[in-house]
């Protein structure tokens, strides 16, 4: 409403200098005329678990299973209930948004280990710690977020930040115009 503004997590005085500030937050919208800026030795984290994600008192959101319009919906590779959905919202999200920026040289942190063990097969659970299938079991039938999700935007800049960790898709920008990435890295072990 006031036409803009700047998020930003600072680092926090006395820390020492080799260990990062490190905020952590469930899913968010971003808006329009926003810069979101995590500036170097900063940890923005995705948090991880349902308890960890309650928001005003309700887990983090679920977006339905929705039909694309002109494409059926994929199989998916995972067992997540199918490439349309049910799925967790996006971290990081955005829809209908102009100028976003997102920078600052600090590091965006998915938490997507918790995330990943929707996707292992009952077999592979075995050789997991306790709250991997404990995370198996709740999030069972469901996609785990995109990282971050920007839908139908405009003049979108994302520049000077690490990318990590991603629950499931690292970035998607969907039907959006004037996108532009320079100087990320965008790490995703092997499990």
């Amino acid at each position: 409403a006031a036409g803009g503004c700047r998020l930003s997590f600072p680092a926090r005085a006395g820390e020492p200098s080799a260990a990062p500030t490190v905020y952590r937050t469930s899913s968010f919208a971003l808006a329009s005329a926003m810069t979101l800026h995590i500036p170097a030795g900063v940890v923005l984290r995705g948090t991880e678990t349902d308890a960890d994600n309650l928001l005003d008192g309700s887990p983090w959101p679920v977006l339905p299973r929705l039909e694309a319009p002109a494409v059926p919906c994929m199989s998916c590779a995972y067992r997540c209930g199918g490439g349309c959905g049910p799925v967790k919202r996006a971290w990081l999200h955005a829809w209908n948004v102009t100028d976003l920026e997102i920078t600052g040289g600090g590091t965006l942190h998915g938490g997507g280990q918790y995330w990943w063990c929707a996707r292992l097969p009952d077999a592979a659970l075995a050789r997991k710690p306790d709250w991997c299938a404990a995370a198996n079991r709740t999030l069972r039938n469901m996609c785990p977020p995109r990282m971050i999700h920007i839908v139908e935007s405009r003049d979108v800049h994302v520049h000077g930040v690490r990318i990590e960790f991603s629950p499931f898709w690292t970035a998607h920008f969907q039907f959006c115009e004037g996108v532009l990435l320079e100087q990320i890295s965008v790490f995703n072990p092997v499990r």
